[in-house]
């Protein structure tokens, strides 16, 4: 399968790379094997994480009632913004699963010998955070390449139902001289 993704890398045709995390008898090792599978590709410019959503008529979802891991009344009525499943260990939780979602990309980016303080990014409290952050305004800077300041660049935030990456938001670049007059960029940004 990676000779398939080197060969899109060569063609020089972008694409962008779309985990799901939280599936029906997901471990935090599987997890941990897609990340190092991921980090085996390249030529991709973004990688997008999002919870898996257990709808109807899927056969994951059937695996997940069958196991109890899920009602099966419960319906999905949108992307799942938190795993709706409930699993016992070995199993991820829905609470390691949010965990996952702040740092998954910071993974794949980072050498291992990083990845215990990453994994220290995964506990949302102050320290997290401020480790978070850090880590963070390196992928962007470093692999997104681009400043967040650089003024000729809006970024609209929210563009997607799925956490991802700054990258995957609607974006509006602009390098002529000629400049949008506020107006036209408000009209542009759909408010």
């Amino acid at each position: 399968m990676k000779g398939l993704f080197d060969m899109i890398a060569e063609s020089g045709i972008p694409f962008s790379l779309n985990l799901i995390i939280g599936m029906p008898g997901e471990t935090r090792e599987l997890i941990m094997d897609t990340v190092h599978f991921t980090k085996t590709l390249s030529g991709y410019d973004t990688v997008t994480v999002s919870i898996f959503t257990p709808y109807n008529g899927t056969v994951l979802r059937d695996v997940a009632v069958k196991n109890g891991w899920l009602d099966s009344d419960y319906i999905t009525k949108h992307t799942t913004s938190s795993s709706a499943l409930r699993m016992p260990p070995p199993f991820v939780s829905s609470a390691d699963v949010d965990s996952l979602m702040r740092v998954l990309p910071l993974y794949i980016y980072f050498p291992e010998s990083e990845w215990s303080e990453i994994k220290r990014a995964e506990i949302d409290d102050d320290k997290g955070n401020e480790i978070l952050e850090h880590y963070s305004e390196i992928y962007t800077r470093d692999f997104l390449k681009e400043d967040q300041f650089d003024e000729k660049v809006v970024v609209v935030d929210g563009a997607t139902g799925c956490k991802s990456n700054p990258k995957d938001s609607f974006r509006l670049t602009y390098s002529s001289p000629t400049r949008f007059a506020a107006d036209e960029l408000q009209v542009l940004m759909m408010g």
